[in-house]
């Protein structure tokens, strides 16, 4: 069943792939600095590969919104993700993955799997194309109206 682009899952996956292009923001340059190795950060490595995956999958089922209408064919839906964010997705999520099973498997040394994390990162630029795409769109809206309830229900 097709995902609303307003949905709760949608909207808190969106907030957490936000909160970890903030981190990769402030990490990959740290990591360039000072030579951290892959492993000082695996933790947050497999919580990434993660969710970008998660997010990747979601991406097929969430509706989209034209005009004043919110979209919700499953098919049109995926027509549209393959032909717009599907590629670079996918390029990202790959290159993740593949870093982290090298490093795992021990086919490159920590050294080596930093510097592939290095290209990597370049490639998460299309993230955060994805990030001011989302905001343009709209659907960072969503999460606006969930920090305000979260803000409401704290203060």
């Amino acid at each position: 069943a097709p995902l609303h682009p307003e949905a709760w899952l949608r909207v808190i996956v969106d907030i957490v792939c936000l909160v970890l292009l903030l981190l990769d923001s402030i990490m990959m340059p740290y990591m360039f600095a000072f030579h951290v190795s892959l492993k000082d950060v695996l933790v947050i490595t497999w919580i990434a590969c993660i969710v970008w995956m998660l997010d990747l999958i979601l991406n097929f089922v969430t509706g989209y919104v034209t005009s004043d209408t919110v979209v919700m064919d499953v098919r049109k839906i995926a027509r549209r993700y393959v032909t717009s964010w599907f590629i670079p997705d996918a390029v990202v999520v790959c290159a993740d993955w593949l870093t982290l099973i090298l490093y795992l498997v021990g086919e490159s040394e920590p050294g080596d799997a930093t510097e592939n994390a290095k290209i990597v990162r370049f490639l998460k630029i299309a993230r955060f194309l994805r990030i001011l795409s989302m905001v343009r769109s709209g659907r960072m809206q969503a999460a606006e109206v969930l920090f305000e309830r979260l803000a409401r229900a704290v203060g």
